[in-house]
């Protein structure tokens, strides 16, 4: 048995911002909400549901 998985295209973002001691990082995955699927498990014929959109910030300060 075959299942066939349907095509998906998300979209991510990345934005830096770097000012003397400071480096501010935002990233958005999947910033359009789409719902996909992706394959797994080699043989196993495992499928799985993605989750929708993730944001992550970092902030990160230098002790020089």
């Amino acid at each position: 048995m075959t299942a066939m998985i349907p095509a998906a295209t998300t979209y991510n973002l990345g934005f830096t911002f770097e000012h003397e001691l400071w480096d501010l990082r935002v990233n958005g995955y999947n910033v359009a909400d789409e719902n996909y699927f992706r394959a797994g498990g080699g043989n196993a014929g495992i499928m799985s549901s993605m989750p929708g959109e993730r944001w992550e910030f970092t902030a990160k300060r230098s002790f020089d």
